[in-house]
């Protein structure tokens, strides 16, 4: 069989496919339409999932209402019931308390640009609690999709160049002529 014969043989979508940038579009395509599902989750089904990250502090992200924020808090001396290493996760139906109980500790939005956010706020949940120093970044699902979404648009659809062997072919094939 001719070399021609084996080229022809071969299907336009492996051609499609031939440079890193299709491939590396098609799986940021992927990653989009992953956070895409997980927006639409969290519309209904709001997931928490929190550990020790030291003896007097404890790390949470909570993924609800079109975002994914990321809380660390910090108590006043050291708490002795948080012994050890523990994580939870809980996934509940979506409902507008978790975020109504930060507007009610008066979080302070020291940041709020692009979809991104950042607070930080001191509480006592009751006078003879300690102080609970709190820090939450916040990101919007929209901030992570469209990036994303362009990106892989842009690696899909543009034209791949031309390699520099290649060029150099095709124009001493021009000025030979």
């Amino acid at each position: 069989m001719s070399r021609r014969r084996q080229k022809s043989a071969r299907s336009p979508m492996s051609d499609f496919f031939q440079g890193w940038r299709r491939k590396a579009g098609c799986i940021t395509l992927v990653m989009a339409f992953v956070f895409m599902l997980g927006l639409m989750r969290s519309y209904t089904i709001e997931d928490f999932i929190s550990f020790n990250s030291g003896p007097d502090s404890q790390d949470g992200l909570l993924i609800s209402d079109h975002r994914i924020l990321w809380g660390r808090w910090h108590w006043e001396g050291h708490v002795p019931n948080r012994i050890g290493p523990s994580i939870q996760w809980s996934t509940n139906q979506y409902s507008i308390q978790p975020l109504m109980f930060f507007h009610r500790l008066r979080a302070k939005w020291y940041w709020r640009m692009c979809g991104l956010e950042y607070a930080g706020f001191v509480d006592r949940f009751d006078t003879d609690s300690q102080a609970v120093d709190w820090t939450m970044w916040a990101i919007s699902y929209w901030s992570i999709i469209t990036p994303l979404t362009l990106l892989s648009a842009y690696l899909i659809l543009s034209n791949p160049r031309k390699g520099i062997a290649a060029s150099s072919k095709i124009r001493t094939r021009s000025a030979s002529q």
